[in-house]
């Protein structure tokens, strides 16, 4: 029915499923929770390239949407999403006005950029400069979900008019939004970078996009191995991690009892795009790069402020002395102090006129 329809319809329980069926619609199917996985997204692709999303309206149901809908566009799945009435669900609605009632709410989906541009336009984001930067910080994760060339166009260009931004800023936004020479500063915006897993020549070494950043390699090195979950607990304050989403996804690890398999229905959409990111890393890597990862990544991040404290220094003596200090405690974090120095200097060099 699926590839006849050329289309699938995402609804939320198998309650729904089956009130659907009955009526005749035999395009549905229901992920296990609300949580679609990357493994389902594949799946789906293969047999339709467009999906409607009909979950429920209300606030989780809005965020399992617009999760499920990143997770689609990842894979090239055209995403709409169809809003019910205010306290029904696909089952209660057919029940009450058969398939007819539902032919109408699937008529009126929207897609999910779309969505999310009316729902912000709603709560005002885009009136005032601090909202605006808001909104595009809630757009740019479905933007760059957009992994079919011609819908990420689209977004761009429809988000760059909706926002007052130019098309070339958002893209150069998307591209250094993972870049880690923003780390020393906290700087950030958008979604998690996207790790991933290429060869290394000889060393054995794991090279993940922007592995530079000390928080997506400590939450890689988790997600591959949980029993480093109860390590972390005692090793890392949630506060040292400064990017919120970043933060969101290790505090929900922390109190989950191991399990990482399914992304946790509390995340916020941008903390739900990260965590899928962040997992298909993870399932690349070894028991040996998973240790070396972590290790370094929690050092790091212990050591970071006091890096910091150490680059304010004036005294060039005292600065020397810290330093010393500094990298006997923390050899790794002094390996990304000198990596964070070096990408400074490239970034100043690069802005410099011709000919100076």
């Amino acid at each position: 029915a699926i590839r006849k329809e050329e289309s699938v319809l995402l609804v939320e329980g198998y309650f729904d499923v089956i009130r659907l069926s009955l009526a005749g619609i035999e395009h549905v199917v229901a992920p296990l929770g609300t949580a679609l996985t990357p493994d389902q997204a594949i799946l789906l692709k293969r047999f339709a390239p467009a999906a409607t999303i009909l979950y429920d309206s209300d606030l989780p149901g809005l965020r399992a949407t617009f999760r499920a809908g990143d997770e689609l566009l990842r894979h090239a799945i055209r995403v709409r999403v169809a809003t019910l009435p205010p306290g029904e669900d696909p089952d209660t609605l057919v029940r009450k006005g058969g398939a007819a009632a539902l032919e109408g709410v699937l008529g009126d989906a929207i897609d999910l950029l779309e969505r999310k541009i009316q729902m912000l336009e709603r709560k005002g984001f885009f009136e005032g400069v601090e909202h605006r930067r808001e909104a595009l910080d809630r757009l740019l994760p479905t933007i760059r979900a957009a992994t079919d060339p011609i819908t990420r166009e689209l977004y761009l260009s429809l988000t760059a008019e909706r926002a007052g931004v130019s098309k070339d800023v958002l893209e150069k936004e998307l591209r250094e939004s993972g870049a880690s020479g923003r780390e020393l500063s906290g700087r950030g915006g958008g979604a998690a970078p996207v790790p991933e897993r290429t060869s290394s020549s000889g060393s054995g070494a794991v090279r993940v996009r922007g592995r530079r950043n000390p928080e997506t390699q400590l939450l890689t090195a988790m997600l591959a191995a949980p029993e480093l979950i109860a390590r972390a607990r005692e090793d890392v304050a949630p506060s040292l991690l400064e990017k919120a989403r970043l933060r969101e996804i290790f505090e929900a690890l922390l109190e989950s009892d191991g399990a990482t398999a399914q992304l946790p229905e509390s995340l916020s959409d941008d903390a739900g795009a990260a965590w899928s990111y962040l997992k298909e890393a993870a399932d690349e890597l070894s028991s040996e790069e998973v240790a070396t990862l972590y290790d370094k990544a929690a050092q790091i991040l212990r050591a970071r402020s006091q890096y910091r404290e150490m680059d304010a220094l004036t005294d060039p003596g005292e600065k020397q002395r810290k330093r010393a200090t500094l990298r006997a405690a923390f050899p790794a974090a002094d390996m990304w102090y000198e990596y964070q120095k070096a990408a400074r200097r490239a970034i100043r060099l690069a802005q410099r006129p011709r000919g100076a």
